[in-house]
């Protein structure tokens, strides 16, 4: 009888132990749902790194003020590639030394040794490729209108397009051109170069 009772008395005590582990187990549950679902610490990374897949032309293209009267090459931040195109368009006038209103195509004499082209156009618009922070003149041209060049030796590959204006001095110089260059990638519709002038 006393075995009966004592089990008796017991059974609530274990029902009730029983109802509290269990809701113990649910709790722990619940939190680790609540984990779950916020994700791992940087979870949000893919949608961040979309942002370098983001392909836009700013690197295709610019517009760039060439000064006469400075002697440090003008860069575009366009960068080309071999089987590329390249376009140049410029306007302004610029005076070097005492010979006024000279367009982009230059003068109608020659340089002189000075010059960063000594046989090309007084005043004219160079256009060269600047690599690994030197300016390749194996890779340059004088601004002709309509200029439309492929990029087709090895050498001249992966290159910023620079420009200067050519002149045997730039202190006495005023004026400036105003340059609009395009890249037109390998491939598309205007990949084919206009004229012999380039590189």
């Amino acid at each position: 009888m006393t075995w009966r009772h004592g089990w008796f008395f017991a059974l609530p005590a274990i029902l009730v132990v029983a109802l509290a582990i269990g809701a113990a187990c649910g709790d722990d549950d619940d939190d680790d749902g609540e984990l779950d679902s916020d994700g791992p610490a940087g979870g949000s990374s893919d949608d961040d790194s979309s942002s370098d897949d983001d392909a836009t032309d700013d690197d295709l293209s610019s517009d760039v003020t060439v000064p006469a009267d400075s002697d440090a090459w003008t860069g575009s931040g366009v960068r080309v590639f071999v089987g590329e195109t390249l376009t140049v368009s410029a306007s302004g006038t610029v005076t070097i030394g005492e010979v006024e209103d000279i367009g982009p195509a230059g003068a109608d004499e020659a340089c002189g040794d000075e010059c960063a082209m000594p046989t090309q156009p007084l005043g004219a618009l160079v256009i060269a490729l600047e690599t690994d922070s030197k300016v390749n003149m194996d890779c340059s041209a004088i601004y002709s209108d309509s200029f439309s060049t492929s990029i087709t030796e090895t050498g001249c590959d992966n290159g910023e397009v620079v420009f200067l204006v050519n002149a045997p001095s730039y202190d006495e110089n005023s004026g400036s051109f105003e340059v609009s260059v395009e890249v037109a990638p390998v491939g598309s519709d205007d990949d084919a170069g206009d004229d012999d002038s380039g590189y």
